[in-house]
């Protein structure tokens, strides 16, 4: 039930396609799919979302995948001789630079996807297997901005449906991550 699930559309031959991250209630919700072009293995994901509440069953389905996803990761990195690319919706906005100001200066706690436990989730992946978040690398006025909240709305992707009907940027996020190793940069 609910509304995930990942689908990868390719120009070129994708092999050794595989699904999930090797755990059994993860992988019902069809979140992940590996598949290797050449030498490289590509990673395309739809992680959970946590909840406001860090003991709903969604939060703390959130950590358990932060730290499979992390083994997984390494798992493909071990048994590849290119190189590693996670994309996807990673459900994380990595600093406050990724929220937009009303996010960061206006809630009283941290949203979901801006927990710090699931920040440094995704700061220990980028860490640990050398990856570098694509989209910042190329965006040098989102480097710029790391910590008050992003004045630009086009490095959102994700908007509460308030804002939409509001037309305005309050409650927007930057979710969707394109992760690939340093030395492919």
């Amino acid at each position: 039930s609910g509304n995930f699930g990942t689908a990868v559309f390719s120009q070129v031959p994708l092999s050794n396609v595989r699904f999930g991250i090797g755990h059994e209630s993860l992988d019902k919700e069809g979140r992940v799919i590996t598949a290797e072009v050449g030498d490289d293995a590509f990673i395309w994901s739809y992680v959970p979302c946590s909840r406001w509440d860090d003991e709903e069953h969604r939060s703390i389905m959130r950590k358990e995948y932060d730290s499979r996803f992390f083994e997984y990761y390494g798992e493909v990195q071990t048994v590849t001789t290119g190189n590693v690319f996670s994309f996807g919706d990673h459900n994380i906005a990595p600093t406050n630079g990724d929220c937009s100001s009303w996010m960061v200066k206006e809630s009283v706690k941290p949203w979901p996807s801006c927990k710090p436990v699931e920040r440094s989730a995704h700061a220990r992946l980028k860490e640990k297997y050398g990856l570098t978040d694509v989209y910042e690398h190329m965006h040098e006025d989102l480097k710029a901005n790391r910590t008050n909240g992003d004045a630009n709305k086009k490095h959102f992707t994700w908007h509460t449906k308030l804002n939409v009907a509001r037309g305005t940027q309050d409650g927007c996020m930057r979710l969707d991550m394109m992760l690939a190793p340093e030395k492919a940069m």
